[in-house]
């Protein structure tokens, strides 16, 4: 409706309850990828899966590191 300039967007964010800088984020990022589907509820387009997953393993890893170092300090009594 906005992208074919049919209502202003305003007009179009109020009848639908959502902020306009949400509608307009919404456009833009429909013309960047036109012939996509639209990806939203937290998911990230498919390019993006390999980098979320990466990220989500590095976490991971620092939580393990977190834990073995508590760990040490037990048995070996360091206070710190």
């Amino acid at each position: 409706m906005a992208a074919r300039k049919e209502k202003p967007a305003t007009q179009i964010a109020q009848q639908r309850g959502i902020p306009r800088k949400t509608l307009y984020t919404w456009m833009e990022a429909a013309r960047q990828r036109p012939g996509e589907p639209f990806v939203g509820r937290g998911r990230l387009p498919a390019e993006g899966q390999p980098l979320r997953d990466l990220q989500r393993q590095v976490h991971r890893r620092q939580e393990e590191n977190a834990t073995v170092r508590k760990a040490v300090r037990l048995v070996t009594n360091d206070p710190k």
